[in-house]
């Protein structure tokens, strides 16, 4: 089914193209963002979710403010506190009580709001810890005594308690008020991301689909038109997408870990390229499927054929150098193989080496004996099917000193050979008798026929007034000479047919034989309403041929023509030369229907008019084919519907 024009116009493709980059995207910033959302508990109560995101990413502002307040940095902690939505409190974590604040009454602002923190930071860098500080949170109560498990590590000289809270109105513009507000959007989206990754996953499977329809596809044919890309190996090419899919992972992963606005743009732009690329090698491998050539063009096919081509050069070298080895050698050089094989295994064992070596050469001293014996009785066998496959009948296998199946084996063949040299002494004697029985029964025939022949003659030239009997000598005139023309034709098949005729050949121009024809039948063909039309080449066209051999061989073809092709028709005569050969053929339409196949029409005595009513022996084409391969040329008939060919080939000069 031809496709549209959509799916081959190129401005299309690219409009599709980064559709479905945009939808794969968009896709994998929903899953991504579901997946979020589940670690982050979104899906669970509100209030929870936003107090855990803020608590964790409020971790290094807390910390930096801590150890501003410790370091004596406190107008530094002031100027931090007054560009935040938090109030903070700072305490001794030995005795609670309170190092600094933000603001007079912290307390009294605390209880007001829901988001409430609180660290734990250490100075001590003997802490234990491994580090100069760490985070606990939710070990303080804001109503001024410490969790019951807090451990008196925690309560050493040096650690302090953080508190913050969140002042709810968010007045300043700063990093807790924009994840307030993601998280709140987050919250109101965390259902419509399913169908907004379902929208996005249907758009992109069906922009795939448009682009594997109009893959190397174009609007001038109905042919896949390949570019530079579908000439880089696949191989390679997926190496790419999987290096770009793996750098795409590791930017989600940096995303996942930093907030910082360069990480995520980087993420972003490496996640769209990402995509772009698996897009573009989907599309490619799509034209690749179309024009057969997917897994051809891969480095590893290359070198697999390459190996191939190796092991193949190898094989022909070894089987060349082998099949130049007579069938002993063969034997001789292959058991020395497998014998020095044999030895270097036992010699890397560890056994009594003299014992194994002695066994081991009397082994194949037996082995040896035995595998050349059979060697010399196969080279025999091998040498009398080689000699009946030459032709040499008269060749006997040597059986004496042959053992069981070898033996019978040689007799076989030996009776092979009498048996055809007798079917072909039968078959040579079988035909010299009906060449022989052929030419003396014509060679009888012929003698009164004669004679019948040269008084039918004299009647019909006899001044008689019976009108009856000059009617009923000229039909005995006619039918004598078909007899005798029938008597020569049979004579000179038997004769084409064996082989028993000279011929003579000699450069001969087809263009001169072609004038002749023309001239003899011109004036028949005419009487019998045929038009010939004739074509021959400029130059002559010479063969190497009989003359005589090729006027019979013409004439019988223009005998046949005369005799069966419907009055009215066109015949056509033509002489050509191509590619190196001489081609005459002759067309014309039969009058009868052709029932019958090209090769039966030139057997003996079959003719193309089933109920022989027509004059014709039905020896003509089988002459004209017989001649003509005496001559080395080849006659091939065609017949389709009423349209009957003759074409003759011959090697040019």
């Amino acid at each position: 089914m031809k496709q549209s024009n959509l799916t081959r116009r190129l401005p299309g493709k690219i409009i599709v193209f980064f559709l479905a980059v945009i939808m794969a995207c968009l896709a994998i910033a929903s899953a991504l963002g579901i997946a979020v959302m589940f670690d982050l508990d979104i899906y669970g109560p509100r209030p929870e979710a936003i107090t855990t995101v803020m608590e964790s990413s409020h971790y290094n502002t807390s910390w930096w403010l801590a150890a501003e307040v410790t370091g004596g940095a406190t107008d530094q902690a002031k100027y931090r506190a007054e560009r935040s939505n938090a109030e903070y409190q700072v305490l001794s974590a030995a005795d609670g009580s309170e190092v600094w604040s933000s603001i007079d009454d912290f307390g009294d602002f605390a209880s007001g709001t829901a988001l409430r923190f609180t660290y734990l930071y250490c100075t001590r860098p003997d802490d234990g810890y491994g580090e100069h500080f760490s985070i606990w949170t939710s070990y303080y109560d804001f109503g001024g005594s410490m969790s019951s498990y807090l451990s008196d590590r925690v309560r050493q000289e040096g650690n302090y308690l953080v508190n913050v809270a969140v002042d709810p109105s968010f007045p300043v513009n700063d990093n807790l008020k924009q994840i307030y507000s993601l998280m709140n959007m987050a919250y109101s989206l965390r259902y419509g991301v399913y169908g907004i990754l379902a929208a996005s996953v249907l758009l992109f499977a069906a922009c795939l689909v448009f682009l594997t329809l109009a893959a190397g596809r174009r609007v001038c044919d109905e042919e896949i038109h390949t570019s530079w890309v579908t000439r880089v190996p696949l191989d390679l090419l997926a190496a790419a997408v999987i290096f770009a899919v793996c750098m795409m992972a590791m930017s989600v992963s940096e995303m996942s870990y930093h907030s910082e606005t360069g990480t995520w743009i980087l993420g972003a732009a490496s996640v769209v390229a990402g995509t772009a690329i698996a897009v573009g090698c989907w599309y490619t491998v799509a034209v690749r499927f179309k024009a057969h050539t997917l897994f051809r063009n891969t480095v590893i096919w290359r070198v697999c054929a390459l190996i191939k081509r190796i092991w193949l050069f190898i094989w022909r070298g070894v089987k060349e150098l082998a099949g130049g080895l007579p069938l002993i050698w063969k034997f001789v050089v292959g058991m020395l193989g497998v014998f020095l094989l044999e030895f270097i295994i036992i010699m890397s064992t560890e056994y009594d080496l003299g014992v194994l070596v002695f066994f081991w050469f009397v082994e194949k001293l037996v082995l040896g004996t035995a595998g050349m014996l059979l060697a010399l009785m196969l080279r025999r066998l091998q040498s009398g099917g080689q000699a009946l496959a030459a032709g040499d009948l008269s060749y006997q296998v040597d059986t004496s000193r042959m053992l069981w199946d070898f033996k019978k084996h040689g007799e076989d063949l030996n009776s092979i050979a009498l048996g055809m040299n007798r079917a072909v002494e039968e078959r040579l004697k079988s035909e010299r008798m009906k060449t022989e029985l052929i030419t003396n029964v014509s060679h009888d025939i012929k003698t009164p026929l004669t004679s019948i022949i040269n008084y039918s003659d004299l009647i019909c030239k006899e001044n008689c007034d019976n009108e009856k009997i000059r009617e009923y000598s000229a039909v005995l005139l006619r039918q004598s000479e078909r007899l005798k023309k029938l008597i020569e034709d049979l004579v000179d098949a038997s004769k084409a047919s064996t082989g028993n005729v000279e011929v003579n050949l000699a450069p001969f121009e087809l263009n001169v034989l072609l004038t002749q024809a023309v001239g003899e039948y011109e004036q028949r063909l005419s009487d019998c309403r045929l038009e010939l039309i004739t074509k021959r080449p400029d130059k002559n066209v010479r063969i190497m041929a009989d003359g005589r051999h090729m006027w019979r061989v013409f004439d019988n073809l223009m005998n046949n023509i005369c005799k069966y092709a419907m009055p009215g028709t066109r015949v056509y005569l033509t002489v050509e030369e191509r590619y190196g050969q001489a081609v005459i053929s002759f067309k014309n339409t039969s009058k009868y229907e052709l029932d019958i196949s090209p090769d039966e029409l030139t057997e003996r005595f079959v003719r193309g008019d089933s109920s022989r009513s027509t004059e014709g022996s039905g020896l003509g084409l089988s002459i004209a084919r017989s001649l003509t391969e005496l001559q080395g040329g080849k006659l091939e008939l065609t017949v389709d519907g009423d349209l009957f060919k003759a074409v003759l080939s011959f090697n040019s000069i």
